[in-house]
């Protein structure tokens, strides 16, 4: 697991039963991070959320989630990963809701949509051992955030879920540690260490994420994630040049340029795409 999931055994989860995110849970058995230096908002990332009351489909018990509300956020971008940029707020913090009773969790998008048998699972792998998660009374930290979205992969792992699944939530694990680069000033020596945290964890949530959706790419059949085939092959194409596959990298942009469906501003991307790919390899040969 290179310690994705690391963290989560204080929360009362078993880590020896989630190895691999791509591989089964088994059928259960009967250095501190330091705080980010925080910096004066863009805007007011309180104004920007509340709390919601929520019933869990695992439990039956009701619980606070904190939610943005809709229209705050300002979209000024995205980067080539499709990561969405925001003017001074990271959305992204409040994408997973969280059970604070029995530990279940789930993208706001999937947090109801749970069959019996995945609720049995969840009680016997995550619930069973679940030692309660605070509800913060502020805005997330992106520790938090991070938290939360590492209960919600061991979730996902935990009820069998698809390796889509499993990489979306890897993929925007990602971009939580880039949001939390981007806001550690490059000269702060005493956050140094955090700042390598920050690397190593994209590097290997992309990895993850790279390796989730290439498989998916072969056994699903779109829509993945809400991507369509175009959209899920630009994806991959990013990922694998994030990854140092540029030879995949390059089969991907040809694809979506092959694709009779793919739409102009898709296909802009992967000309731009295209340009920096083949900068960064001119970049490796000299």
């Amino acid at each position: 697991m290179d310690n994705l999931l690391s963290g989560l055994d204080k929360l009362g989860l078993n880590l020896n039963d989630f190895h691999n995110v791509y591989e089964e849970v088994p059928e259960p058995k009967k250095e501190e991070v330091k705080e980010e230096e925080k910096k004066a908002p863009a805007v007011n990332e309180e104004e920007m959320i509340f709390e919601k009351t929520l019933s869990c489909p695992v439990c039956g018990k009701q619980f606070k989630t904190k939610v943005v509300r809709t229209g705050k956020a300002k979209l000024i971008g995205t980067d080539t990963d499709l990561k969405p940029i925001y003017a001074g707020f990271e959305p992204l913090k409040y994408d997973i809701i969280v059970c604070l009773h029995c530990g279940y969790a789930a993208t706001s998008k999937a947090f109801g949509h749970i069959t019996p048998g995945q609720v049995k699972l969840i009680r016997e792998t995550i619930s069973s051992g679940f030692k309660g998660l605070t509800n913060s009374s502020g805005i997330y930290t992106f520790q938090e955030a991070i938290e939360r979205h590492k209960l919600a992969l061991a979730n996902v792992m935990a009820m069998r879920g698809k390796n889509s699944e499993r990489a979306y939530i890897c993929l925007k694990m990602a971009w939580l540690y880039r949001s939390m680069l981007s806001g550690i000033p490059e000269d702060a020596e005493k956050l140094s260490g955090l700042r390598k945290e920050c690397e190593e964890g994209e590097n290997n949530c992309i990895r993850l994420a790279y390796e989730g959706f290439s498989t998916s790419y072969s056994k699903e059949i779109p829509p993945i994630c809400g991507m369509d085939m175009n959209t899920i092959t630009y994806l991959l194409a990013d990922l694998a040049r994030r990854c140092g596959d540029y030879e995949n990298s390059k089969r991907y942009i040809a694809a979506i340029f092959n694709s009779r469906s793919v739409n102009s501003r898709l296909k802009e991307r992967a000309r731009e795409l295209k340009e920096l790919l083949d900068h960064e390899k001119s970049g490796k040969k000299s």
